[in-house]
């Protein structure tokens, strides 16, 4: 039985079933690949010998679910792989068997978002955006610092520099009034007297704005929330802080067609999806 060993130590054998499904997932190459995947196993020690839990891992090969049951200290075996369970995108106008048909909303959507050059930082006392967004109403993403050593740590996930420095997504929203908002929003954490509790944790938030022309801004948001889950379903479950927000919903007559232009973060891509498309998360 192959075995591997996790970053925290733990050695795992591979079970001849699951390295069957990875032949099966992966093709030809599947068993070589199954070691990369499996080798990136975390929290291996975090339930009883003998349970078993499925642990999501995100590696240069996709997403997979391993099902894991640790067996001694720092042992255990790995019996199954699968993919993780994402949207379910059915055709021919079918809803999903899980959507509730009362709650599941039509969007349909053709825009272009404009992403500023000016990507607004949070500093000062009292905390303020700097320098302020120059758009007045649109989309925004909330990015948060992270050193390398994390990222590398946790697999791929979705990643823009700047500076030099290595940011991720962590919350999508939506303003009529960007300019209110934030100024509420950091007012709260001066009135509070949190300023210089938190000053230095603020000064790793980034906020990037985009404008873009339609009534329907929850459509936009929606959009690339769903864009960031669909590459990268890990992360995203773990860290996009208001992906639950999304309910099901299916693509209108017209389709779904979100462009970017201007300073594109480098972790979305153009978005479309076809007519009678459902989307389930």
């Amino acid at each position: 039985m192959t075995a591997v060993r996790t970053p925290e130590g733990f050695t795992l054998d591979l079970h001849p079933r699951a390295e069957l499904q990875a032949v099966q997932l992966l093709g030809p190459e599947g068993a070589r690949k199954f070691k990369s995947i499996a080798s990136a196993a975390l929290n291996v020690g975090r339930v009883a010998a003998g349970s078993s839990y499925e642990f999501e891992s995100d590696t240069p090969n996709g997403s997979f679910v391993l099902t894991v049951i640790p067996s001694a200290k720092k042992s255990g075996k790995i019996v199954a792989i699968a993919l993780p369970k994402t949207e379910s995108e059915v055709y021919a106008g079918a809803a999903p068997p899980s959507a509730d048909q009362s709650r599941g909303r039509a969007l349909a959507l053709n825009a272009t978002v404009t992403w500023s050059t000016s990507i607004s930082r949070i500093a000062g006392s009292p905390p303020a955006l700097v320098p302020p967004p120059a758009i007045a109403r649109g989309i925004y993403i909330v990015e948060k610092q992270h050193l390398l050593t994390e990222i590398r740590s946790t697999g791929p996930t979705p990643l823009t520099s700047i500076g030099g420095v290595n940011y991720r997504p962590i919350y999508v929203g939506i303003s009529t009034n960007f300019s209110d908002r934030w100024t509420n929003r950091l007012a709260l954490v001066n009135e509070l007297d949190l300023s210089q509790a938190i000053g230095a944790e603020l000064g790793k938030y980034r906020v990037r704005f985009g404008s873009v022309a339609t009534s329907d801004l929850n459509a936009v948001e929606w959009t690339i929330i769903r864009t960031i889950y669909r590459k990268f379903p890990s992360y995203a479950r773990q860290h996009l802080t208001n992906r639950s927000e999304i309910r099901p919903f299916r693509v209108d007559m017209g389709g779904l067609n979100l462009q970017h232009s201007g300073a594109l973060p480098a972790y979305l891509e153009q978005a479309i999806g076809a007519t009678d498309q459902w989307f389930e998360f």
